[in-house]
């Protein structure tokens, strides 16, 4: 499970700066960054 985690962790790091880098961080929102990492928009709030 922590494995699990781990890799989710990284895969919203990885969305959150690619998207600031396409968009800016003025335009980096929870459900861009959940749909640019495959997960639910929910996951990020827990």
């Amino acid at each position: 499970m922590e494995k699990n985690r781990s890799q989710t962790e990284q895969r919203l790091i990885n969305a959150v700066e690619e998207l600031i880098i396409e968009k800016g961080f003025e335009k980096l929102g929870i459900r861009a960054v959940a749909e640019k990492a495959g997960v639910d928009k929910t996951l990020i709030y827990r």
